[in-house]
């Protein structure tokens, strides 16, 4: 019967059809006992129990029946809720990929090399925020090799305390100077102390955050400090973001990687200036491209920058 439906029902039939069966039940079954069967007087009927027993009989029918033409036994169920996605989009099934300080080894003896353009010599790039990325060709007028070492071995250490890592610089055919960049690495984050080489000190008032972890896409903190560059005092505000985590192609091979984004801005004197710094990482290996903006550069996406790394082995 359909939910709502109107149900039309003889009341005298019901309750002669219920009597009838309670006095069958009453002969042959459980209620023919004296126990139910008690008088209160002798003018009295026989016994209450038949009257009793027949009027719990139709309300039960009455309810039953009326429960059944509300709907309340044949409700359809309500289907499960579906999961709905854009046309051509698929629901992934794989845990979130994250950067902990295990994934970028900077341990004694590790090196990475970089085909590199000459420094100071302007480099095109073509690039975007999203990737993938493929950087399998490109400026290679120098090889920059960066050698990992603790600080143990390093004379200018005692400028840097706290640092643990020294990441040493070199460009193969150039005549730039190597240069010494102070590091540490530990379950929280990277940071940087500052450089020593080309002629220059540079300190920090403050490490920098240079990465925190985990990290992922859109994990973003923002650093401010002074920076001493050879006396000159600096107002630095950096702006760090993980952008993108994609496909990235260089000399070294083809790889899933991290794009972090950093925007630097110098103040000195009351004057400002931007430089972006994006620093692809990936998991296992480390740095593995790197590209710096020209000074003051006034976009975040570029066509010509200061510096460009690509990874050519690790």
């Amino acid at each position: 019967m359909a939910a709502g439906a109107v149900l039309s029902i003889n009341l005298p039939a019901v309750g002669a059809a219920a009597f009838r069966w309670y006095n069958n039940a009453r002969m042959k079954g459980p209620f023919n006992n004296r126990r139910f069967l008690r008088t209160r007087s002798a003018g009295s009927c026989r016994s209450a129990g038949p009257l009793l027993a027949l009027m719990a009989l139709t309300g039960m029918l009455i309810a039953v029946l009326v429960l059944t033409a509300a709907g309340c036994g044949s409700q359809a169920e309500e289907p499960a809720p579906t999961t709905t996605v854009a046309a051509g989009a698929t629901v992934s099934t794989q845990p979130e990929a994250f950067l902990s300080a295990a994934d970028l080894p900077m341990t004694s003896a590790s090196r990475l090399e970089f085909a590199a353009n000459e420094p100071g010599a302007p480099a095109p790039v073509s690039f975007n925020l999203e990737g993938p990325w493929d950087f399998s060709s490109g400026p290679a007028g120098t090889t920059l090799t960066v050698d990992f070492t603790n600080t143990g071995s390093a004379a200018a250490a005692s400028y840097f305390p706290g640092a643990s890592i020294v990441a040493h610089y070199s460009w193969a055919s150039s005549s730039v100077r190597d240069e010494y960049n102070f590091e540490s690495l530990d379950n929280l984050s990277w940071k940087s102390y500052g450089v020593i080489g080309r002629g220059r000190l540079v300190r920090l008032s403050h490490p920098a955050e240079a990465l925190i972890f985990p990290a992922r896409v859109g994990s973003n903190w923002v650093d401010s400090f002074n920076r001493n560059d050879n006396g000159l005092e600096e107002q630095i505000v950096e702006v760090n973001r993980v952008v993108a985590y994609n496909t990235l192609t260089v000399p070294a091979g083809t790889f899933k990687a991290f794009l972090l984004k950093t925007r630097v801005t110098s103040t000195t004197a009351g004057s400002s200036a931007t430089t972006f710094d994006y620093v692809w990482l990936v998991p296992g290996v480390g740095r593995a491209a790197e590209i710096i903006s020209q000074p003051d550069e006034k976009n975040e996406v570029f066509d010509q920058a200061y510096a460009f790394y690509r990874l050519r082995s690790y």
